[in-house]
């Protein structure tokens, strides 16, 4: 993954973000709970899809 366009997308995270200063995980603690996300490439997985299927369609990333 470009780590350039990894630190972008980072900014849909800051709370400085228009989002009406409310913070989510979009269910990380869940899916570590469930051992869905275990290794460093779960997370990386995990937020990739984050961006690409979560933000991507509503942002036109």
């Amino acid at each position: 993954m470009d780590t350039r366009l990894l630190l972008q997308g980072f900014r849909y995270l800051d709370t400085f973000f228009p989002s009406g200063g409310f913070a989510f995980s979009s269910g990380l603690e869940t899916a570590v709970q469930e051992d869905n996300v275990r290794t460093a490439e779960d997370l990386n997985r995990y937020v990739v899809d984050f961006f690409r299927w979560g933000l991507g369609p509503c942002e036109a990333v």
